[in-house]
């Protein structure tokens, strides 16, 4: 929904001017020069302009015409002044996206939208133990975005779903130009495909399992930019690192950063053809961690969010951890397909309960996980 512009002023007004001036002609065939001045000055006085004869100055129809010309001056003078007013407003929009405000010339603007989802969980036999059928919030997410003059985007997401609110995202775009923004902040990693697609738009109640092996949102830097008129995007990151399936933690647990980056091509993107929607391309991360817990060793969840794996307690990430995922999609009127495959490894090693275990490599043997 728009505002609705004011009608332009001076056209109406000229016309109101012309019937007003030869209205007489209907009831007579030739008006005299005081009815002329007396509806003339009836429209200087309605319309803003003073009138400019003296009192027992002669009237002829060429100082009639000079004040016409005036009166309508006036009014173009009073419909640019209008127009530019018009220029320098916010355009306000409200629709099933959300509501927008944008500065006249576009260069900011604010966004604001939500999410919210509701989730009912009940299971038929085999749940374990501390596992109940129940309703609940899944998602409860106000969103700001928009952008800051030309150079810079930015957004903010919270969550409130849950026993405590946390942020979501929160990051800021530095657009150089398409091929290359530098995105600072909290943000999703490049390596799912399924993972960078936003809550609102799954197709299923829940992500498929192989997003349980790629990184959720984490905390870093990333270069991304589209190249060849969009037809290919990249994304090349260094982060804190999180584990499989969740969020990073507010701050880097291990003093270790991991690398991330995702190459993604739509060869027929810009092509009214059969193609169009075709998408693929390849996502990875490599970095190192070091610790116990579930700040270092994922654990996963099956699509009823219920925990089916988690390492014990004398287990410890010691070492490289790599994903790797091939990836694509496919998308034709009402049909889609999307398709992906993950690869997750890490190092593990056993954890004493000493202190100093980290500081005592030959007593600590490694082994893949």
């Amino acid at each position: 929904m728009r505002h609705a512009r004011p009608p332009a002023t001076a056209p109406w007004l000229a016309g109101a001017i012309a019937l007003a001036l030869a209205g007489p002609a209907f009831g007579q065939s030739k008006p005299t020069v005081e009815e002329l001045q007396r509806r003339l000055e009836a429209l200087e006085q309605r319309y803003g302009a003073a009138p400019q004869t003296a009192d027992g100055q002669s009237l002829d129809v060429a100082a009639l015409d000079q004040r016409l010309r005036v009166l309508e001056r006036n009014l173009e003078l009073q419909e640019e002044a209008r127009v530019a007013k018009e220029k320098e407003a916010a355009v306000v929009t409200v629709n099933d996206k959300g509501a927008s405000f944008k500065s006249a010339n576009g260069d900011y603007e604010v966004k604001i939208r939500g999410l919210l989802q509701g989730d009912g969980r009940f299971y038929s036999a085999g749940e374990p133990a501390g596992t109940y059928d129940t309703f609940l919030l899944r998602t409860a997410r106000p969103t700001i975005e928009g952008t800051l003059g030309k150079w810079i985007g930015y957004r903010f997401t919270p969550e409130f779903a849950g026993d405590s609110a946390t942020i979501v995202d929160v990051y800021a775009d530095l657009k150089f130009s398409p091929a290359a923004t530098v995105r600072v902040g909290k943000f999703t990693s490049p390596v799912g495909l399924e993972r960078l697609q936003s809550s609102s738009a799954l197709s299923e109640i829940e992500r498929a399992l192989p997003s349980e092996l790629a990184p959720n949102r984490d905390i870093g830097a990333q270069l991304q930019g589209e190249l060849a008129g969009g037809t290919v995007s990249y994304g090349l990151g260094v982060f804190n690192g999180t584990v499989d399936g969740r969020d990073a933690v507010t701050t880097n647990p291990d003093n270790e950063f991991e690398y991330a980056g995702r190459l993604f091509f739509e060869p027929f993107k810009n092509d009214a053809n059969f193609w169009s929607g075709l998408g693929f391309g390849i996502g990875g991360s490599i970095g190192d961690t070091e610790g116990t817990g579930s700040n270092f060793l994922p654990r996963y969840r099956t699509p009823g969010q219920v925990q089916f794996f988690n390492y014990r307690s004398a287990v410890a990430a010691n070492g490289r951890r790599t994903r790797w995922s091939p990836q694509g999609y496919f998308y034709r009127n009402n049909f889609g397909l999307l398709a992906e495959y993950i690869e997750s490894a890490h190092k593990c090693a056993w954890a004493p309960r000493r202190p100093n275990w980290r500081t005592a490599p030959g007593r600590r043997p490694s082994a893949g996980c």
